[in-house]
């Protein structure tokens, strides 16, 4: 189906794993799906909340099919394997159904069970007509200096995120538990709308400042 390096498969499940969510009743969140994007390949996880998605290099095989790995079971047997070596996943047919996977590396060969793609969850992200970008640098800096304030009560959810005003002046990131308020406000943005807030999804605060770049002229496109 594919085969890929190490580095490249550990760098994308890194990515994805802070969507994997770890107590649920759904066993499709449990997964990390494998699907074609574009002219390649990309995981994909979420816990209904939040959806972080990761693209990397592999040579696709004209078998290739979507399928969706346990998150946990495969994170280990990928550690396990030598820097350095290549990946292949096969996929174990059972009639004319994609049945489970087989993972190759060197020597080693370990079949992992599988669910289906076509029943794993998109996150619908509908029309989003507005957009500012700014520098990672900024954007962590930002998140990180409110965040302490943000509530922790799921009875408050409201209030667990982090609040974005854009104007002339910049983008301000504010964030209370009402009983304490920080701020901060990044001068130098680019925006596509004159004036709009909007509030940060709740659990995605951490997430996202750790899915941006620390460090670079990378920008970061928050649409909304």
């Amino acid at each position: 189906m594919f085969k890929t390096k190490k580095a490249a498969f550990q760098a994308a499940l890194s990515s994805v794993k802070d969507a994997v969510s770890s107590k649920n009743t759904i066993p499709h969140l449990a997964n990390i799906a494998v699907e074609r994007h574009a002219e390649g390949i990309r995981l994909r996880a979420t816990n209904l909340d939040i959806e972080i998605a990761a693209p990397f290099q592999a040579e696709i095989g004209a078998d290739f099919s979507g399928f969706t790995f346990p998150a946990k079971t495969v994170t280990s047997i990928v550690g396990a394997v030598d820097d350095g070596k290549d990946i292949s996943f096969e996929a174990v047919m059972l009639g004319n159904k994609l049945e489970a996977v087989t993972i190759r590396s060197g020597r080693s060969r370990i079949k992992v069970p599988i669910l289906p793609l076509a029943d794993f969850p998109i996150l619908d992200q509908g029309e989003l007509p507005f957009a500012v970008s700014l520098g990672s640098s900024s954007f962590i800096r930002c998140l990180s200096a409110v965040d302490y304030a943000c509530s922790t009560e799921e009875t408050r959810h409201y209030l667990n995120g982090v609040f974005l005003d854009a104007s002339e002046a910049g983008l301000m990131f504010v964030a209370t538990d009402g009983h304490r308020t920080s701020l901060a406000t990044v001068v130098r943005c680019r925006r596509s709308y004159r004036k709009h807030a909007e509030g940060d999804p709740t659990q995605g605060n951490r997430t996202a400042a750790r899915q941006a770049p620390a460090e670079g002229r990378d920008a970061v496109d928050l649409p909304f």
